[in-house]
């Protein structure tokens, strides 16, 4: 067998084993609208790196036919290839989006690790969960003095409202209703930069729709926040426009 020939097969077994971590990673651990904005993309530069890269050219470096200890060498560079390529998965499969948390008008996502923070509720709520990520609606008290009350205990206890697991429940119709009411309004967008006039008439041009098809909230993710376009009545996740939503954080 000559040097290529081995490279080869390294690479097409190597790449075989991407395409399948490639599916898991869009698809299922980073659905859209979390892959750009959530840490997907970065999840793939590490798979890459280890999968594709390391393996197969190191495997083009040794490979020498007849070299003594060839069958050694090569058992070594599987192994490390193994055992990096599972920590790269391990860690790209525990920083995914776990839960997706609406407080206080907008919406926050939790990795898995976020969430132990956010104590036994979040615990309980997971495990009822029937999505990936699941979806939680922290509902405030209506009484104005009492919620400026309750957000100020919060606040000096340390505790951000979207962690706050013990006030989670299932993101309903009838809580949308609420996540409808607080929405953004386009015009406060193109009044915050006139220059997310063009990206919101390129979604609803994309979409076929108008503005008051939409209701517009902000997603705070790890690497971009942006807006989360929901779809009236429903709240079905339409899209995102690739606007800064940090301003419009309450």
């Amino acid at each position: 067998m000559t040097r290529l020939k081995a490279f080869l097969i390294h690479f097409g077994i190597s790449a075989a084993i991407y395409i399948a971590l490639l599916y898991l990673v869009i698809f299922v651990w980073y659905p859209q609208p979390f892959f750009a904005a959530d840490g997907g993309w970065q999840g793939i530069r590490i798979i890459t790196g280890v999968d594709i890269v390391l393996g197969p050219v190191l495997t083009l470096i040794i490979f020498r036919p007849g070299k003594r200890g060839l069958k050694l060498d090569l058992g070594i560079i599987a192994a490390l290839q193994l055992v990096a390529l599972s920590w790269g998965t391990w860690i790209v499969h525990s920083q995914r989006p776990a839960l997706i948390v609406y407080a206080d008008s907008a919406f926050y996502s939790l990795s898995s690790p976020e969430t132990v923070l956010a104590g036994e509720g979040a615990k309980q709520f997971l495990q009822h969960a029937t999505s990936s990520p699941a979806y939680a609606f922290v509902r405030l008290p209506k009484n104005k003095k009492t919620r400026i009350r309750f957000e100020t205990r919060a606040a000096f206890s340390g505790r951000l409202l979207y962690m706050l697991g013990n006030r989670y429940e299932p993101l309903t119709q009838s809580n949308m209703q609420i996540v409808f009411k607080h929405a953004i309004k386009p015009e406060e967008m193109i009044r915050w930069a006139p220059k997310n006039a063009k990206l919101l008439d390129a979604f609803l041009k994309d979409h076929g729709k108008k503005a008051a098809d939409f209701a517009f909230i902000p997603l705070q993710c790890r690497y971009k926040d942006v807006i989360l376009a929901l779809q009236r009545p429903d709240g079905r996740i339409a899209g995102t426009l690739d606007i800064d939503s940090s301003p419009f954080f309450f």
